[in-house]
């Protein structure tokens, strides 16, 4: 208590008023107040080291400052987000627009970038919470951690998911704890269920798939709100849709008008009773449209009325035209193609050597293999006949390959799929056969 006294009193007596006081004078001053100059020191001493341990103290007990997380760029399709601490600043970037996700730190004033993998992707969003994105961006929520970020990277990385970004359809959609988007993500590539939402269609009731490619291709054609009316009606048809991958062939090579475009695949399908194999219907059609120009140089009915029959018709009139044109060529070219020729498990697989081989095929068949010929025949591709073993001359399924090997059909009569027993048996060919001869050839 002295000591807080003698503190107030020798601020206002004379030691404020000299710095070089002696120590007599000192003992001198002490004693007018009635102090011991021994006992000050030692309650001198008490008060240095006391502060020095509280201070101490606190600078071991000092907690670290909790990272701070925030949207610090949001422009469509793109966000970065901020991760700050005492010490550094991290930025996390996802540039959608130009394929480019990386982290970035800044620290000491030295920035360093790295790329995005799961690994940092988790640490760094280590303690963040569930940050939401504006209600019009593509992706409604980010989440920490690497089932998110596997995620949302396996999406990025499909075309027909970043067409829809890009060019702003994408439905507003959500991922859960599992690494799931909330609607179908096991029809992710294709996105058949997303479509409604993605073209806000509220009242599509439509449970049969459709390719996200053909929806995109239809608005790509028609526009926007074109494409919303189809689909809004394929909810309406009875079409059941398995595959419309020739779609896009259709639309890329001829113009329609929109209402019979729609009617045509929607209602007369089913009428010409191709409600239950879609992808024969578009391929019947492709090939009924694709042999008008070959015998007029032009389409004279873009919707026939009658498709199966007009397409038998058609493929008889090219058989005919094509029946002599080009003996010679498909001659030499099977000399050539025979290394294709096999036997793979209970299937042979048959080069045609002739013209007629092709006429015959396309009656067994029901398809318009003679509208074919031609193609064969002056070298832009092989076509070749799969056959049972056991009954080589019975036709079975047609297949037709590039000049470099691929696949680039396969069907059954009347153009129906191959089973997935024949699928298999044609990929063994492809591995076995075709690839390592091809080149020679």
């Amino acid at each position: 208590m002295q000591l807080k006294w003698l503190k107030i009193g020798l601020m206002k007596g004379p030691l404020r008023m000299s710095v070089n006081i002696s120590l007599d004078e000192l003992r001198a001053v002490l004693e007018s107040k009635g102090l011991d100059i021994k006992e000050l020191a030692k309650e001198a001493k008490g008060l240095k080291s006391a502060p020095q341990s509280v201070v101490e103290s606190k600078q071991v007990n000092r907690p670290k400052r909790a990272p701070v997380f925030e949207l610090a760029l949001v422009n469509y399709p793109d966000f970065v987000i901020r991760k700050s601490t005492s010490k550094t600043e991290k930025m996390l970037v996802f540039m959608v627009s130009q394929d480019s996700y990386y982290i970035k730190t800044i620290k000491n004033g030295f920035e360093e970038i790295e790329p995005l993998d799961e690994d940092n992707y988790s640490k760094f969003t280590s303690g963040m919470t569930d940050m939401y994105l504006p209600e019009d961006f593509w992706l409604k929520r980010i989440m920490s951690g690497k089932v998110f970020f596997n995620a949302i990277m396996r999406e990025l990385s499909l075309s027909g998911t970043k067409k829809a970004i890009l060019g702003k359809y994408y439905f507003q959609n959500n991922i859960n704890k599992d690494g799931d988007f909330a609607y179908s993500i096991e029809m992710r590539e294709k996105m058949y269920s997303k479509i409604p939402y993605l073209l806000k269609c509220k009242d599509f009731k439509q449970e049969y798939i459709w390719d996200w490619e053909a929806f995109y291709d239809i608005m790509e054609k028609f526009g926007l709100d074109n494409a919303r009316v189809f689909i809004k009606e394929l909810g309406n048809s009875l079409v059941h849709v398995d595959s419309c991958y020739t779609l896009k062939y259709l639309l890329d090579e001829y113009e329609f008008d929109f209402t019979s475009f729609k009617d045509y695949v929607l209602y007369d399908s089913v009428r010409l009773g191709y409600a239950m194999s879609f992808s024969q219907f578009i391929y019947t059609w492709k090939d009924t449209l694709s042999m008008q120009e070959q015998l007029w140089g032009k389409v004279k009915d873009k919707y026939p009325e009658h498709l199966s029959d007009f397409h038998n018709q058609l493929s008889y009139k090219c058989l005919l035209m094509k029946r002599e044109g080009y003996k010679t060529q498909i001659v030499n070219r099977a000399k050539k193609a025979s290394v294709l020729e096999a036997t793979i498990g209970d299937y042979t697989f048959i080069i045609p050597k002739q013209p007629q081989d092709f006429y015959d095929e396309a009656t067994a068949m029901s398809n318009c293999l003679a509208s074919y010929v031609d193609k064969y025949a002056t070298g832009k591709d092989y076509i070749v006949f799969m056959r049972h073993k056991d009954t080589p001359e019975k036709s079975l399924v047609t297949i037709e390959i590039s000049l470099n090997g691929n696949l680039i059909q396969a069907y059954q009569e009347r153009n129906t799929n191959v089973t997935e027993r024949q699928l298999n048996a044609i990929n063994a060919w492809l591995t076995k056969v075709v690839k390592p001869n091809i080149r020679k050839m």
